[in-house]
């Protein structure tokens, strides 16, 4: 036995509640609605796009500063002559972070330099370091991975994507309760129109 289901299925009531409907039962703020849900959906649609294009000028601009930033930065081979302390640092997510430094002698140019600076936890007396110098031949951080500017990108097309796509549930969302209201205000004033005061009849 073949049953008939009582109601049609979400596909075409979705279709029926397009503006372009030509139910004669639709009222011009439900098309109006309706509208807003199509232009949302379009928005989004054109959102992936748009964020992809945002992600990939971002990750050019950050992986275009990280090669300038670590063109100018040299490594120099340094030499621990102080014995290595234990800094404590109050990190802002981490909470307390416990670091070493200690003071480095390098050579470079014919002139003795020195500094102090962060060393790994197994670090000695005497060892040999690392060191990265700046173009002002001062301590400075070390060169930064490439994989940076794919993060950078990556956050830059998240970010977009999402603030579009909340506007385009926002506007939606804020249409639909406007138009709730205009529809709760025309039903009340009907039905003050059509009751009669108590203890009335004519």
């Amino acid at each position: 036995m073949i049953q008939v289901p009582l109601y049609p299925s979400p596909v075409v009531r979705l279709w029926r509640s397009q503006p372009w409907s030509a139910n004669p039962l639709m009222r011009a703020s439900d098309r109006w609605e309706a509208l807003v849900r199509l232009l949302a959906a379009v928005v989004v649609l054109i959102a992936v796009p748009l964020a992809g294009a945002a992600g990939t000028t971002s990750y050019a601009a950050a992986a275009e500063r990280i090669r300038a930033d670590n063109t100018g930065k040299v490594a120099v081979t340094a030499t621990v002559t102080g014995e290595p302390v234990r800094r404590v640092t109050t990190g802002r997510f981490e909470g307390i972070d416990k670091q070493r430094e200690a003071t480095v002698h390098w050579t470079r140019g014919g002139r003795e330099h020195s500094a102090t600076v962060e060393v790994a936890g197994r670090t000695e007396l005497g060892s040999r370091v690392t060191v990265w110098l700046g173009p002002d031949d001062k301590v400075t951080a070390p060169p930064r991975p490439s994989a940076h500017a794919a993060w950078s990108g990556i956050l830059t097309g998240l970010v977009t994507l999402a603030g579009i796509c909340c506007g385009a549930v926002a506007l939606m969302l804020t249409t639909s309760w406007l138009l709730g209201r205009i529809h709760s205000a025309a039903w009340e004033s009907e039905w003050r129109r059509m009751s009669r005061p108590i203890g009335k009849d004519t």
